[in-house]
């Protein structure tokens, strides 16, 4: 087991606020919730998926400062489908911008009178 110290670097709080998670709007919950994720304990949330609540299970990752989500049948699911949604669309903005500045510059080349 590795341990991550606080001065890692990585709030197990600020990270979960991202998420549409029930458990987060109950004082009890969320304190709950936060000290079982921190001694690594895989936790079952409510999370709010494309409108609709669902089960889902959540482990810290800190190594990674994120967390890892996975269905009903333990199977990983992408941690996007239960960001909130102001989080959702500043991640498609920011995906937006470095698309664009992955586009090279289109240069015309005209080769005129050249032959092989």
């Amino acid at each position: 087991m590795r341990q991550f110290h606080e001065n890692y670097g990585y709030d197990l709080e600020k990270t979960l606020k991202q998420f549409a998670i029930r458990e987060l709007e109950d004082p009890q919950q969320k304190e709950r919730l936060l000290r079982s994720l921190g001694r690594g304990n895989l936790q079952q949330v409510t999370a709010l998926q494309d409108g609709q609540e669902a089960k889902r299970f959540i482990e810290a990752s800190p190594q990674y400062k994120t967390i890892n989500v996975f269905d009903e049948h333990m199977k990983p699911v992408k941690r996007e489908t239960i960001l909130r949604e102001e989080h959702q669309a500043q991640r498609k903005e920011t995906r937006r911008d470095l698309a664009a500045e992955d586009q090279p510059e289109q240069r015309r080349t005209h080769r005129k009178g050249m032959t092989m």
